[in-house]
């Protein structure tokens, strides 16, 4: 494997200051699962640095994937990730890199929860943003880019192909600047999520475990949520069912069901709470307004989503700590 390392003096946007940021891009040899992983493009920033560090692995020799896999986790682990970025990762990059992680019987996968994918969100708004279509380069042409490799995807697994056979210079030099351009032209492309309506995924941390709330809607009485955690949190599920709580966590996914109250006002107004007894140790009626509002799941059917993310980073902790300390006592 070669690693090389690039410096580049671009800023990423105020949405992700605060954030440790990974932009992700690959190249491979085939759209197989069975193929291979030609190059990890990387362009990483620490929240409040705006300097960057661009980082290609490249599989020189074809025998050098799982060193750049496991190379990946370590950055990833080094720098605490938060979120990535990428331009149809969930759809082809994150698959594929969690096959070939699979392949090698290496115990981690990528989360499509923390993945921004730029992509999807151009397509969901391509008509508001007025786009032809949501390919790479006419988003590129969108917010102003102009690219100075000339080469497809399909042009760059032939010409992996002859480097192999002649490790020609120019070869690999081609090769790369096509992977590079696609990775650093990701950063000015995040410039998009200024014209739509973009939310970060939502996360919170726990004993060094990051939890992303990667969905959540009303069934009737409950409100179902489901989160996925960075990296195995527990060797065996868990399960809790108590205040209006069932909690249930297998692998990387944690799924949490939670019982609402609903009550009315005289105009007609519906209010659908979730269980003080959970959070504040008291029945709903001994609360307070303040304490009421924090609780407010959904008001005449919409959402309250900063108590939801709230109450169940607070009941997942709760829950947690409740298990950890049964754990302790068998």
């Amino acid at each position: 494997m070669e690693k090389i390392i690039y410096n580049t003096d671009q800023k990423l946007l105020d949405h992700f200051s605060d954030f440790n940021v990974m932009f992700i891009d690959i190249e491979t040899d085939g759209l197989s699962h069975k193929n291979k992983i030609v190059i990890l493009g990387l362009v990483i920033y620490v929240k409040h640095k705006n300097k960057p560090i661009v980082i290609q692995l490249f599989n020189d020799d074809y025998q050098s994937e799982k060193e750049m896999l496991v190379e990946l986790i370590q950055l990833i682990s080094e720098y605490s990730i938060d979120y990535y970025v990428s331009f149809n990762g969930n759809s082809f990059d994150f698959p594929f890199i969690n096959a070939r992680l699979a392949h090698y019987k290496i115990n981690f996968e990528l989360l499509k929860a923390a993945n921004i994918d730029l992509y999807r969100l151009v397509k969901q708004n391509q008509k508001f943003l007025n786009l032809i279509d949501s390919k790479l380069k006419t988003v590129e042409k969108f917010v102003g880019i102009d690219r100075t490799d000339t080469i497809s995807g399909k042009d760059s697994i032939v010409l992996y192909e002859a480097y192999l056979e002649s490790q020609s210079e120019i070869l690999k030099k081609s090769i790369l600047l096509h992977n590079y351009d696609d990775i650093v032209n990701m950063i000015p492309l995040i410039k998009i999520l200024d014209s739509i309506d973009f939310v970060a995924p939502y996360y919170f941390e726990y004993h060094g475990f990051k939890f992303y709330l990667s969905s959540f809607k009303m069934k009737g009485n409950y409100l179902h949520c489901k989160l996925n955690v960075n990296c195995l949190y527990s060797l065996r599920d868990l399960y809790y069912n108590h205040l209006g709580a069932t909690f249930e966590f297998s692998g990387l996914e944690l799924n949490l069901r939670l019982e609402l109250q609903s009550f009315s006002d005289p105009k007609g107004n519906v209010f659908m709470f979730m269980n003080s007894n959970l959070i504040y140790e008291k029945n709903f009626l001994l609360c307070d307004d303040a304490e009421k509002h924090g609780i407010l799941a959904t008001y005449n059917g919409s959402y309250n989503d900063l108590s939801i993310k709230n109450y169940v980073k607070f009941a997942v902790i709760k829950i947690l700590n409740l298990l950890d300390l049964t754990e302790s006592n068998n």
